[in-house]
């Protein structure tokens, strides 16, 4: 890699298989990056594997191997325990899900080439097919133990690096609504791209079909996804489809193929597609780039935003803590306020079209009475969900005059202006 400062990454990390690539700004695109050098071979196992008695850790294809040649042991269900809480016994000796993460993540950024990835990886996006709870837990502690910020790294699922992807794109690949089959060994599932037009900015949503079940025999299974695809177009316009996936293969492909390619439609098929959407939105997030008036909805997406009207420099404004139109788990905010003299907090809820406002109260019991401004709270507020706000709020006191308890309240806000 010819960059060394100012690195965009993305970064797939599969139930079986992972991906990188970075963005090479001469070319305008994600590049992927090799297992071996002077190979295209860039997908590598979700695999682990330590040495007994060394500290020695393997992953990818060595992982197998190190186990073959070195007995090394090998950890099952990997992206499985990445996604738990219970602790993993390796070689006698017990590691949290997110330390076997960081492990993994380390091994793996070498493959960038990069003498120091901290300081030249500017942006990282990560892109797994489902963001859980679990997993987005275990992926932060991984990162801060590698020594990442939260400034430098995100995280999205599939279908978010797929809307990336698709308008990174000429348009008339998105002139209509945008179809993704995602094959595996026996079966295809739809996914489908649409935007409203009659809004600003146009929201964009990815909805899933229905799966279907694919026979080994040739024909057979030619018929089947042709039925598949037959559904899809049935009932929107399509522009553009993406292939995706081992289970494709254009010999048993025969009527299915022509079919996709009717109607003057553009049709892709590759592996590459999540990895590259992720590192497209690796430039969006970091570059600030307006992404062509559109905003993606999807069922991480908050669509309320939290905020206060407060005293700014002396003018009454309103101070947003939490936007709308971000995912849930990347929703955090923290700030210090001087209470003008009340034992309770009020905050603002507007929806993402501003057309509807409401406000909640967050009672303190136990507050110290004191006068106006002259209680100081400290006040962090992260989403535990798109519905739900958590807000916890610290007495800070006021210097010497009053103070600190340090008492503290916590409650739930449900986002629904």
């Amino acid at each position: 890699m010819n960059e060394v400062r100012n690195v965009l990454v993305g970064f797939v990390l599969g139930q079986n298989e992972s991906q990188i690539s970075y963005y090479d700004r001469r070319a305008g695109e994600p590049v992927q990056v090799p297992t071996k050098l002077g190979t295209n071979l860039f997908g590598f196992p979700t695999a682990l594997a330590k040495v007994p008695g060394k500290d020695e850790w393997h992953f990818g294809h060595e992982a197998a191997l190190a186990a073959k040649e070195k007995g090394a042991e090998l950890i099952p269900s990997l992206y499985q325990r990445w996604c738990g809480e219970e602790p993993v016994t390796v070689d006698g000796e017990e590691h949290t899900p997110g330390n076997l993460l960081a492990i993994y993540l380390r091994r793996s950024l070498a493959l960038l080439g990069l003498r120091d990835i901290l300081r030249s990886i500017s942006f990282m996006m990560f892109t797994t097919e489902v963001l859980s709870e679990g997993f987005v837990r275990n992926l932060r502690a991984a990162l801060k133990e590698i020594g990442f910020s939260q400034e430098q790294c995100g995280m999205q699922d599939f279908k978010e690096s797929f809307y990336y992807y698709t308008y990174h794109q000429t348009e008339d690949f998105f002139q209509a609504n945008v179809a993704l089959f995602l094959f595996e060994r026996d079966r295809v599932v739809p996914l489908i791209l649409s935007e409203d037009r009659q809004v600003r900015p146009r929201a964009v949503t990815i909805v899933q079909g229905p799966g279907t079940e694919l026979p080994e025999e040739k024909t057979a299974r030619d018929e089947a996804f042709l039925a598949c695809a037959k559904a899809v177009f049935l009932e929107r316009k399509v522009s553009g489809v993406f292939l995706s996936g081992e289970g494709f293969d254009q010999d048993w492909a025969e009527r299915s193929l022509p079919f996709l390619l009717g109607a003057r439609r553009r049709v892709f098929y590759g592996d590459n597609l999540f990895v590259k959407g992720a590192c497209y939105a690796a430039v969006e997030r970091k570059e600030q780039r307006s992404f062509r008036n559109r905003q993606y909805m999807s069922e991480a997406t908050v669509r309320t935003g939290v905020g206060m009207d407060l005293l700014l420099s002396g003018s009454p404004s309103y101070y947003p803590m939490i936007n709308s139109g971000i995912n849930w788990f990347e929703a955090e905010a923290s700030c210090e306020i001087l209470l003008d003299g009340r034992d309770f907090l009020l905050f603002s809820l507007r929806s993402m079209d501003g057309k509807k406002r409401t406000s909640r109260q967050m009672d303190l019991p136990g507050l110290p009475a004191r006068p106006g401004f002259i209680t100081r709270l400290r006040l962090r507020l992260r989403c535990l969900s798109p519905e739900i706000c958590e807000v916890t709020a610290e007495d800070l006191g006021f210097g010497g005059f009053f103070p600190a308890t340090h008492k503290v309240w916590r409650e739930e806000l449900e986002l629904a202006p």
